[in-house]
């Protein structure tokens, strides 16, 4: 039996690492020695990063890439004149890509925010996925969240064509659920983000076993180059406001604060970078504040990230996957959103949007105001989450068991 995963291309965002190994994870539970093939174009990297994939069953394969003018090409399409073929978006395959999809028994679309509009029109996915629907594939959209699609009435309309196809579509939080329960899609379920059956690993910090032994509590922040562009465009001082919340929080709590960097750009390549984002913060607090202050390597896989944030008492996180990272080890956490699924997924585990601070108003008064709430309310939100957690698993398990039944 071989599973072919979709919407996959490299380790450097451990974000998508998280989702490869706790989807293989569960796929070994359901379909033991099935072999799984992870498109990869960092392939050394992606093993290097997870060092134990074979006895997950995981091999490595080519992603196919086209030339850049094929890209100029896609965007040019996706954007201005959609093509429609069977309801959905396209573009032209590598042969060789199709043909390895082909030569599958299933396809499992790894979801995240792929069939979004956070970075552009999802066309790449859809016509991957597309393919695989008209080889008559069983093909499963997993733990995504979806849309909404209404700022570009054309492409939703194909796009929603599109996912009525899938043998199942599993998304993450309500807010997609309910969006594509209202336009039709049936074998819809939610449950929740693969990554909360993601192991924590344990990495040496010494600086953090210090802290510790002195009585520190920790608090984790992870901030992202988009969420300094978003700030940004709406007029704040992104760095210093940052800084200042760092600052108040070593001198007036004398909490431990531990900057965790969870996507990097890809080793040789400029890119989306949080470690440098951090780097930049780090840089702009003073000697005896940096004392207090802890940057985490940029060299970590996604396992020993999760670690990291499983010893912090609170979390505040930009990136999606680091949040959910906090949010599965039953720590409370303050989601800086620059997207609605950052507010679907608190709202499903702790019926409020009360821990979601959109971006734009990210200013050091606003974060210290939600903070102190998030600490005073440490306690039950913890056994909140602890109680929400298991239930929200077995929903995804569930789930994938029932695409494999079909």
């Amino acid at each position: 039996m071989r599973i072919y995963l979709t919407g996959q291309r490299n380790f450097a965002n451990r974000g998508c690492e998280a989702l490869v190994r706790s989807t293989c994870q569960l796929l070994n539970e359901i379909a033991p020695g099935a072999e799984i093939l992870v498109p990869s174009d960092l392939p050394a990297f992606d093993r290097q990063q997870w060092p134990e994939h074979e006895a997950a069953g995981v091999r490595f394969v080519p992603t196919y890439p086209r030339p850049l003018w094929h890209h100029a090409w896609r965007f040019l399409m996706a954007r201005r004149w959609p093509a429609r073929h069977d309801g959905v978006t396209r573009l032209p395959l590598n042969p060789r890509q199709r043909a390895a999809l082909a030569a599958a028994d299933r396809v499992l679309s790894l979801g995240g925010d792929m069939y979004s509009l956070d970075y552009g029109p999802p066309v790449r996915i859809a016509s991957l996925d597309a393919a695989a629907l008209d080889a008559g594939i069983p093909t499963l959209l997993w733990g995504a969240s979806v849309g909404p699609f209404h700022a570009h009435p054309p492409l939703e309309r194909a796009l929603l064509a599109h996912l009525r196809r899938f043998t199942g579509v599993v998304v993450r939080e309500p807010l997609s659920r309910d969006y594509l329960a209202a336009a039709g899609v049936k074998n819809l379920t939610l449950a929740t983000d693969p990554a909360f059956h993601l192991p924590a690993e344990m990495a040496a910090a010494p600086r953090l076993d210090h802290a510790q032994a002195a009585g520190k509590q920790l608090l984790g922040l992870n901030l992202s180059p988009i969420a300094y562009q978003l700030a940004t465009r709406h007029g704040l001082d992104f760095y210093r406001e940052m800084a200042q919340f760092v600052r108040a929080r070593v001198r007036r709590d004398d909490l431990f604060v531990v900057l965790i960097p969870h996507v990097m750009a890809r080793p040789g390549r400029r890119g989306a970078d949080d470690y440098q984002v951090l780097r930049t913060l780090e840089a702009r607090l003073e000697p005896a504040v940096r004392g207090a202050v802890w940057l985490a390597p940029p060299t970590w896989n996604a396992a020993q990230y999760k670690g990291l944030i499983g010893r912090c008492q609170t979390f505040i996180g930009a990136r999606t996957h680091t949040t959910l990272a906090a949010l599965s080890q039953g720590i409370p956490t303050l989601l800086l959103s620059y997207s609605v699924k950052a507010t679907g997924i608190n709202q499903q585990l702790l019926g409020t949007r009360e821990y979601v601070l959109p971006l734009p108003q990210a200013t050091a008064a606003a974060l210290e105001a939600r903070f102190r709430v998030l600490r005073a309310q440490a306690p039950a939100l913890t056994t909140q989450l602890r109680a929400a957690l298991e239930p929200a698993r077995q929903a995804s398990r569930e789930a994938l068991r029932q695409w494999w039944g079909r």
